[in-house]
């Protein structure tokens, strides 16, 4: 198999001597290992960007304020407590559990920032919630156009089990936008 090289053009007359030859080469080598380095830098800082998940640029506001709409049109501003990447908790005048899935917009978003415990990728939405069934907290939940009151009874592969003043309601939790902790 042949191999071809690209070998810059210099325009050579009588007059050149072999100093400037090689300094013309030189500069047009330089020229286009600059461009290649712009090139990298450009698709690293690309790809860079292609990394970074809504939670980890919210995590750079904990303590602010931040605000999230769901597909329905609910909105919820609030001071973020807590994230992890399925999640968000904002004090909104009471903790309100956000599964950033349902989000459909989430502002004003900060820089990147770090995972700050191992342990945050074991957080998931679902441990979550069965930690809130196990302490029978009472709750406000939002699912698209559902809002509904009680306490999580069960935690499943893709639902809970709600038990409201009418009976058990079973509720995706993929459609789930928001848990808050109610008064008793």
């Amino acid at each position: 198999m042949e191999s071809y090289f690209l070998v810059p053009i210099v325009c050579f007359n009588n007059g050149m001597g072999l100093a400037r030859i090689l300094s013309a080469l030189e500069g047009q080598f330089e020229a286009q290992l600059q461009e290649g380095l712009r090139e990298e830098v450009s698709e690293f800082a690309e790809g860079e960007l292609l990394s970074v998940s809504v939670a980890a640029r919210i995590r750079a506001r904990i303590g602010q304020s931040l605000t999230v709409r769901s597909l329905n049109g609910e909105t919820v501003t609030g001071i973020v407590k807590a994230v992890a990447e399925p999640w968000v908790l904002l004090e909104a005048g009471g903790e309100e559990l956000i599964q950033l899935a349902s989000c459909v917009s989430v502002e004003p978003l900060g820089h990147s920032a770090p995972s700050r415990s191992p342990l945050e990728s074991r957080l998931t939405y679902a441990y979550v919630l069965r930690q809130i069934a196990r302490r029978r907290i009472r709750v406000r939940i939002s699912a698209g156009d559902l809002v509904t009151a009680g306490a999580i009874v069960g935690v499943y592969a893709d639902h809970i089990d709600l038990r409201t003043d009418t009976g058990i309601t079973s509720i995706m939790i993929a459609h789930i936008f928001s848990v808050r902790t109610v008064a008793v």
